[in-house]
């Protein structure tokens, strides 16, 4: 089969399980809504300005958005994208990518003589696996993951060169190092650590030295970290202020989303939670998925028969799937932390089971069409034992009692007290028989028409597993039909409208004067286990943005006081707790006041009590609030407003006069970075608590400019471009590198 009827195929196969994004919808639930869009349209509008976006002034009192790593400002194809629009670009990047996962996998099986029919399936299996799609709302993650297949085939390249060449440590920086510049740090470190692990196995195995391997592998993590210095190097700045740094990060928390053993079922039923709104496993959904396929699942089973040349993957899969349970990994009991001591969710480990599972059923299919016999045995085994499981729980659900929640809610007192303490009995006999009515209606039940899906799938596959591209397409087939429907479309022109909420926000907000706090209701059910299905709201009401989430006010030009993703500065996230333990006490109204917070958003009217002045909304309450202003010359006499204006976001203008020296208060996050001048001439900045700027400003009248200038960035710019001209110069250069280093 022609390479290019190959890429076609997974072109159309990639276009049909990502079909929404064609008819004007994106997956903008959860993250994508709430950080990846308000990131993004804040990033354009920078870059097409001639501006780094290296300071939000409308999130959390100000933050370092390009710092916090959470979508990477630099990475080549999104600086491209940017010069269109964002319903545009943003699905057009996802499309690529996911493509590329595909495209990535196929030629990583093909160099390892799989044949072109057998690496299509593995091809599938990967880049439609449920761990892709599931993390569809994580586009940083989805960017990242697309670069794995490539770094292995680079690795297994450069590991078999017995002289290797200056463009092979070229190209092994490139795929090190662009990852990183795509944001979320700890899936780049991870898929970098494994294919440094495989380049020098693929040198073992082939039996070449060693010493020439290793001067290529640390000159290239040297060009890779140059290469990525812009991203690494505030980032790192920001680590050392965030809840991450300083040594007192909670690895109880960290470990949170760590894999659960009782989803396993959903490595053959992957509906077996049910899903978005009826989805009742453990929170958060997007998290545990690793389905690859039935017939791909079976095949990786089966590669068991060839494990000795497959022993680098069956390592990869057993290692990474027991990472990725977390808190019960036995990794733990050895000292090593499935977190790495610094990233959250271990879950995601399980790209790497995803990955050598799909692998294995690549090499599993050629294998086993030596032995149709076999195949066909294994076909009908796997699926008698699908039908065996599926008769028994549905008669086993059929044997379930009326008063079947309230029995196992004195089972579990009797056994295990500590997980039904706290609640009242009926809350938690609720719980369990909405858990009931799920089990009944999802699972394996047979109302689900997904309990059908491996079973047609395997059974379709048995009757014509002579047919090698009849099997293949019915695998590819289940893979599309599961994917397609992971995770729930938005139309763009939702994404992007302007909530109607925006016509209740106070003037003073609007005019960038003060700022406005959203908080959600908390409480309800935890999740930790399993998730009542009762207290999930639909994907259209999770993503209401008429209640401003944190980034969104921030979208459309409101102040705001939340930075809701990964590395919030410690200060920040102290001040958030203490607004919300205090939130219904008349102790809130004090620190609105003080945090120049003059709108607060919430669910329901519980705050009434404490202030008369309110609107009603759509899904919630807006309360209005008289507050300190944003910037004020502070005094021994008099304590004045003074008129603050936002030059741009990185550069904020002060007139100030004042017939005796002063104080100038400014209620915006103090960071390193930020510079002051008092007519023209260096000023120093104060931090004031809680975590304020404050500059001395002597008698007069005098113009005070505050520019954010951080050397990190700027260090970084320099260590990037220079890694980046490095490069292309050992691409250029034609010499093997032993030769030209006497090695």
């Amino acid at each position: 089969m022609k390479r290019l009827a190959v890429l076609v195929i997974l072109a159309v196969v990639i276009g049909l399980a990502a079909a929404p994004i064609f008819a004007g919808q994106y997956y903008g639930t959860g993250d994508t809504a709430d950080v990846y869009i308000p990131l993004e349209t804040f990033f354009q509008s920078e870059q097409l300005a001639g501006r780094l976006p290296s300071w939000n002034p409308d999130i959390a009192w100000g933050f370092p958005v390009l710092a916090s790593a959470q979508l990477g400002f630099f990475y080549p194809l999104l600086l491209i994208g940017r010069l269109f629009p964002i319903w545009l670009y943003l699905p057009a990047l996802f499309y690529l990518h996911i493509f590329a996962a595909a495209a990535g996998t196929y030629l990583l099986l093909r160099a390892q003589r799989v044949s072109a029919l057998a690496a299509i399936l593995g091809a599938c299996a990967f880049a439609l696996s449920q761990f892709v799609w599931q993390h569809a709302t994580h586009f940083n993650i989805i960017i990242v993951l697309s670069w794995l297949p490539w770094q292995l085939l680079v690795a297994q390249s450069v590991a078999r060169a017995s002289r290797p060449r200056a463009r092979h440590l070229a190209l092994l920086a490139l795929v090190f190092g662009l990852p990183f510049l795509a944001g979320h740090i700890q899936t780049p470190l991870m898929t970098a650590g494994i294919t440094a692990l495989y380049l020098f196995h693929q040198r073992w195995v082939n039996r070449l030295p060693w010493h020439r391997l290793l001067l290529v592998f640390l000159l290239a993590v040297v060009l890779a970290v140059g290469l990525a210095s812009a991203q690494l190097l505030p980032t790192a700045e920001l680590t050392r202020l965030s809840d991450r740094g300083g040594g007192d990060f909670d690895l109880t928390q960290a470990n949170q989303h760590s894999w659960p053993l009782y989803h396993l079922p959903t490595a053959v039923f992957p509906r077996f939670f049910d899903t978005d709104a009826a989805y009742w496993g453990k929170r958060l959904e997007i998290e545990y998925g690793f389905f690859i396929g039935t017939l791909p699942l079976l095949l990786a089973a089966a590669a068991w028969r060839i494990r000795r040349q497959l022993r680098f993957w069956w390592v990869l899969l057993l290692v990474s799937f027991l990472l990725a349970l977390g808190n019960l990994s036995p990794f733990r009991l050895l000292g090593f932390e499935p977190s790495l001591w610094l990233f959250s969710a271990p879950a995601r480990w399980l790209l790497f089971t995803t990955f050598a599972g799909a692998l294995l059923a690549a090499h599993a299919f050629d294998n086993l069409q030596r032995t149709p016999a076999l195949l066909r045995r294994y076909l009908r085994v796997g699926f008698v034992a699908i039908l065996a499981v599926v008769v028994l729980y549905n008669v086993g659900l059929w044997l379930v009692p009326d008063n079947g929640a309230a029995l196992a809610y004195q089972a579990i007192q009797e056994r295990a007290p500590e997980l039904v303490s706290g609640r009242s009995p009926a809350y938690y006999i609720d719980k369990l028989e909405q858990l009931v009515i799920s089990l009944q209606t999802s699972a394996l039940s047979w109302r689900s028409p997904f309990t059908f899906l491996p079973l047609v799938t395997l059974g379709l596959a048995a009757l014509l597993y002579r047919q090698r591209r009849v099997v293949t397409a019915i695998a590819v087939a289940e893979l599309i039909i599961i994917a397609s429907l992971t995770s729930p479309a938005v139309s763009w022109q939702t994404l992007l409208a302007p909530p109607a909420a925006l016509e209740q926000v106070p003037d003073s907000v609007r005019a960038g004067r003060a700022r406005i706090a959203t908080f959600r209701r908390e409480g309800g059910d935890t999740g930790l286990l399993l998730t009542n299905p009762a207290s999930r709201r639909p994907a259209a009401d999770r993503s209401n943005r008429e209640l401003l989430g944190p980034l969104t006010y921030a979208q459309f030009g409101l102040p705001g006081i939340e930075w809701p993703a990964s590395l919030p500065m410690t200060v920040h996230s102290q001040q958030l707790e203490a607004l919300r333990s205090s939130l219904t006490t008349p102790v809130f109204g004090t620190l609105v006041t003080e945090l120049n917070i003059a709108a607060v958003v919430v669910e329901d009217e519980t705050m009434r009590t404490y202030y008369g002045s309110a609107n009603e909304l759509a899904a919630g309450t807006i309360y209005v609030n008289g507050t300190y202003p944003r910037a004020e010359l502070i005094t021994p006499e008099v304590i004045t407003p003074v008129t603050y204006k936002q030059v741009s976001p990185a550069h904020v203008r002060l007139d100030v006069t004042t017939d005796t020296a002063g104080e100038l208060l400014v209620r915006d996050t103090w960071y390193p970075g930020w510079q002051a001048t008092i007519d023209g001439q260096p000023a120093t900045i104060n931090q004031v608590d809680p975590f304020f700027r404050s500059i001395d400003v002597p008698p007069g009248t005098h113009l005070v400019q505050m520019h954010y200038r951080p050397r990190p960035l700027a260090l970084g710019i320099v260590v990037s471009t220079i890694s980046a001209l490095a490069c292309v110069a050992l691409v250029v250069r034609k010499k093997p590198l032993a030769k030209a280093n006497g090695i």
